[in-house]
């Protein structure tokens, strides 16, 4: 997997898969993904939202 195709997808309003979600915020831990895609992401969440599913998907990653 890369960090430009997700960031791709989200910015074309599509949900990227959960295991593509997994493999980012992951990536952000080892410092695979930059911090620059990190904001990428960021921006294009915003301009575009997340699904439903997406959300869920993203959240279920976070530890509380």
């Amino acid at each position: 997997m890369d960090a430009r195709s997700i960031i791709a997808k989200i910015r074309k309003g599509q949900d990227p898969k959960p295991e593509e979600l997994a493999w980012f915020t992951n990536g952000l831990a080892t410092r695979e993904v930059s911090d620059a895609q990190a904001g990428a992401v960021a921006m294009a969440v915003c301009l575009n939202g997340l699904s439903n599913e997406g959300r869920v998907s993203l959240r279920s990653l976070i530890p509380i």
